[in-house]
């Protein structure tokens, strides 16, 4: 196909205004309607981005404007529901984290996409950043060695003042989940420990709850995880601070890490010469790169853009391209099963009694 492909978002909340960014600076796309239960949501965006058509009825949209591609940016509750009806349309897919709430439920989306030859992409954006890209390049060339073990980690204020994750009266739709908060975080986290040390074998989770907050949330949670290439810790904390999305590999070579939520990586390896000498050259040479990572990072926070969603961005741009093209699918189908499988088990070990 030479023309533009047809796209459309089925959800008008922040997360779409992301998307349409995306779409609106991706050439090989074309965004030809977008929906929302709002009216006013639907309206506004549309307004907001220069698209001509909206609606509040996602299959009118399908039957009217016939997307090739439809992006799902609404709670994750109804996201089989629309994903199964947009593959039945002969639409390719694109569904925000989690792709669905049960794994049989994915299992049938990936059987349905198979046998209508359309592609079903869950959003694993982070591991299109520019950092994570370098990290996963070093291990391909054996520049770390072996890799042994990956640790992902989140710190975020998730129930201070102003936060949904705490709001009673309008509750974020991940704390209706059994993992609550966790829920919203998990995908990320399984993604990138699978990116670098693949599918998992056994894992150990470990929850804690916020007594001082209603309904006792689950406000720290771990995973140890055995995996085919090495081991991982997945882990998400709402005390620990300041504000991190740190992913730190470790090889037989070397190490390398990356805040996610700033620019650029910082690496430690094995160096000739003296050895007691070799923690003091890695000390250097890692402050050398904090620095310019730190002017990368405020560059970044001044000159606008994606700022933390470029991988987002980026893989919008692939996936276009590689339709286009007649490329594979940027996130394979594969990946997202195994990576749903490990989600849907933490999750499973809520509500056993050891769990909490």
């Amino acid at each position: 196909m030479n023309q533009p492909l047809r796209a459309a978002v089925i959800g008008a909340g922040q997360i779409a205004k992301q998307h349409l960014g995306a779409l609106a600076a991706t050439p090989e796309a074309e965004v030809v309607g977008v929906c929302d239960l709002s009216p006013i949501m639907a309206e506004s965006t549309a307004d907001r981005f220069g698209i001509d058509y909206w609606t509040t009825d996602y299959r009118e949209l399908i039957d009217r404007q016939q997307p090739h591609v439809i992006h799902i940016t609404t709670p994750p509750a109804s996201h089989f529901q629309l994903a199964r009806d947009c593959l039945l349309a002969g639409c390719h897919v694109f569904v925000e984290k989690p792709a669905t709430l049960e794994l049989e439920q994915l299992t049938e989306l990936a059987g349905l996409a198979e046998r209508q030859q359309r592609w079903l992409i869950e959003d694993h954006n982070y591991l299109l950043n520019a950092s994570i890209q370098e990290m996963t390049s070093l291990v391909s060339n054996g520049a770390l060695g072996e890799v042994r073990h990956v640790d992902v980690q989140i710190c975020l204020d998730l129930f201070g003042e102003g936060s949904r994750f705490a709001d009673q009266d309008a509750p974020h739709p991940a704390m209706r989940e059994p993992a609550g908060a966790v829920t919203d975080f998990l995908t990320h986290l399984c993604y990138l420990g699978y990116a670098f040390v693949g599918a998992h074998k056994s894992f150990k989770a470990y929850f804690n709850r916020c007594s001082i907050l209603p309904d006792n949330p689950i406000s720290e949670f771990q995973a140890l995880v055995d995996a085919e290439r090495g081991t991982a810790r997945l882990s998400l904390s709402s005390s620990g601070q300041p504000d991190r999305f740190t992913v730190e590999v470790q090889g037989t070579h070397g190490t390398i890490s990356t805040n996610l939520f700033e620019v650029g990586t910082v690496r430690s390896e094995l160096l000739g010469g003296p050895q007691p000498l070799v923690p003091i050259r890695n000390s250097l040479r890692r402050g050398r790169r904090e620095r310019r990572n730190a002017f990368r990072s405020l560059w970044r926070k001044l000159s606008g853009g994606p700022g933390a969603y470029e991988g987002l961005w980026t893989l919008i741009a692939t996936l276009y391209a590689n339709l286009q093209a007649g490329r594979q699918s940027p996130i394979s189908m594969a990946q997202i099963e195994s990576v749903n499988r490990l989600v849907h088990e933490i999750q499973g070990e809520v509500e056993a009694p050891c769990a909490c």
